[in-house]
């Protein structure tokens, strides 16, 4: 594992044991992530004191995280159940805060993105063998989650992990990287869980149909996307084993949208849930009812043996619990992002490309979870960030690395 760090700089560190902290722990209330918290703090204090000075190039995600939190604390005040919806206020504030402590650290450290990005890496190995160990490879066969972790956490570290590790082996062109990949790759499948899938493929056929600016190739790749879909579907459906674990639940879950068929709980409980977040949501349009009501509203519905539901849903629950505006605020970055990667557009394997795919696998998948206030989302944001939106100009130590910047006037040319 390549850090790149410098021994003296203890504040590089203190970021790698939060993110690791927040990736292992069960919850984000745990006590390891609580101490994670305050080590950051504490060390970032310290450093930029002692720089006496503070790289504010990150303002514009900075401004965006103030302007949501105090979104939210409006809306909490004005919510169904406010003391509910301030705990999700402070949720997220951990979170943003720490962030903001990061993207203020990384542009003077340019090279500290490859750290984060291969600490996810890691990250999503030891959280799934923290599962797989106690609870048995298999245990996800049966089961949604074990004791504090879902399926689709592995799955969605796992995939993430998988498509960062491929990237390094292609840029980079060690081996490792592709063992990473792999292992990513095996733990993803055993996690069954569907939408991992799509946080796996869709950033891979993302990069691969961008890879150039030739329409000819752009159709040539669009087709090979699709040819691989058809043959990962073929299998899923075709293995037995692949069925059981993953191609049984997929298959219900397109019967559930098609109307057809047998359809399963899961997907039915979904389906229902977005039914109910639209109406709820007509009821107040602007500013929603506070974070996490939406869970309370299912409550009182008597959903889930009386413990209620969120909506599984971050589009609904969003506009649910934030309102209109609120939802505005969120996605404003995604936007934002989607637009500045365009702009600086270049054909080729680079970071850029690689963080674009994230991020339209979560604006995908943010269809069947909710995510504005996991903590792990929230970092690949900060990430695309700073990457695609000229924060910090990105150089890998690698002679194969085909860069955001520095290859730039060479791309221009072959144009």
């Amino acid at each position: 594992m390549s850090l790149s760090i410098k021994k003296h700089d203890i504040a590089g560190y203190a970021i790698i044991i939060y993110i690791l902290a927040y990736m292992l722990a069960p919850s984000s209330g745990h006590i390891a992530v609580q101490i994670s918290r305050v080590l950051l703090v504490g060390v970032m204090a310290l450093y930029f004191i002692r720089k006496n000075e503070v790289n504010i190039s990150a303002w514009k995600y900075i401004l965006w995280a103030i302007v949501l939190l105090v979104w939210m604390c409006f809306c909490a005040v004005k919510a169904y159940s406010s003391s509910q919806a301030f705990d999700y206020v402070l949720t997220v504030a951990y979170v943003l805060i720490c962030n903001s402590l990061i993207a203020l650290y990384v542009p003077d450290h340019k090279d500290f993105i490859e750290t984060i990005l291969i600490t996810l890496i890691y990250g999503a190995i030891f959280k799934a063998l923290l599962v797989y160990i106690p609870e048995g490879f298999l245990v996800f066969l049966n089961t949604r989650g074990t004791e504090g972790v879902s399926a689709n956490t592995i799955g969605y570290y796992s995939a993430f992990g998988a498509v960062i590790a491929i990237y390094f082996a292609l840029s980079k062109g060690r081996r490792l990287y592709y063992l990473l990949f792999a292992i990513n790759l095996i733990f993803l499948i055993l996690s069954a869980s569907r939408k991992a899938f799509l946080f796996l493929g869709i950033p891979l056929a993302v990069m691969l149909i961008l890879s150039s600016k030739n329409p000819v190739k752009i159709i040539r790749n669009i087709i090979i996307v699709i040819l691989m879909g058809l043959i990962a579907l073929l299998l899923l459906f075709n293995v037995d084993f692949l069925y059981e674990l993953v191609g049984n639940r997929l298959e219900t879950m397109i019967n559930g949208f098609l109307g057809v068929g047998e359809v399963d709980a899961s997907t039915s409980t979904r389906l229902s849930l977005i039914e109910y977040g639209i109406e709820w949501f007509k009821d107040s349009i602007w500013y929603g009812y506070g974070g996490g009501n939406f869970v309370l509203f299912t409550a009182a519905m008597g959903i889930n043996s009386g413990e209620g539901y969120y909506a599984h849903n971050n589009y609904i629950e969003m506009l649910v619990d934030f309102g209109v505006i609120g939802f505005i605020i969120f996605y404003l970055l995604h936007f934002v992002l989607i637009i500045a990667f365009f702009k600086k557009y270049q054909k080729g394997l680079n970071l850029n490309l690689l963080m674009f795919g994230l991020l339209i696998a979560i604006l995908v998948c943010d269809y069947g979870m909710v995510t504005y206030y996991s903590g792990y989302t929230h970092l690949l944001l900060l990430v695309d960030t700073l990457v695609v939106m000229n924060t910090v100009n990105v150089k890998f130590k690698s002679t194969k690395m085909v860069n955001v910047n520095a290859h730039k006037g060479i791309a221009q040319k072959s144009l």
